[in-house]
């Protein structure tokens, strides 16, 4: 009982720690004037347009349907992850954010898709999830390893050090 106890009143300290006051006031953040009232058109590659008969869709699909897009009076295309990644959480699980994944193209796909948009007039904008990370070992992971006391990952366990905070009740 004093182990639950004591859970529960750290739980509330931490949270009185951090607790702002609710105000009801808010301010719309910030945007470019074009932002204001472009329409804006998503796209999910993979289920866009597939070029090459291979039942993915990629970017040279997308390229080849710009002028349709454009047609709709679009003013931005918002694109979903398009990065290289093992897929398995529909492309926002991002191995290396410097190549495109090859299910779509190339990286000079993507200059091309993004030049050709703007030759029409149309902004390009795409999911850029840096809070997300492949549980493949990408980039970051790489990276890390290099440095000492820096939490490590092995794909598919914890980093080492690392205690979730569902364990503490447990561990009290």
């Amino acid at each position: 009982m004093k182990k639950i106890f004591l859970a529960v009143w750290l739980m509330a300290c931490t949270f009185i720690a951090t607790a702002q006051t609710i105000t009801g006031k808010y301010e719309i953040p910030t945007m470019p004037d074009w932002a204001k009232n472009a329409v804006f058109y998503q796209i999910y590659p993979q289920t866009f347009c597939d070029s090459d008969g291979d039942g993915i869709g990629d970017l040279q699909g997308i390229i080849s349907k710009l002028d349709y897009v454009k047609s709709l009076g679009v003013d931005a295309i918002w694109f979903n992850p398009f990065f290289d990644s093992p897929f398995n959480d529909a492309g926002y699980d991002i191995r290396d954010y410097y190549k495109i994944a090859p299910r779509y193209g190339t990286n000079d796909d993507a200059k091309r898709l993004f030049e050709e948009a703007h030759k029409r007039g149309m902004r390009v904008i795409f999911d850029y999830v840096i809070s997300s990370l492949s549980t493949i070992l990408g980039l970051w992971p790489r990276r890390s390893r290099r440095r000492t006391n820096t939490p490590t990952i092995t794909s598919g366990q914890r980093p080492t050090g690392w205690i979730p905070q569902w364990s503490l009740q447990a561990s009290l």
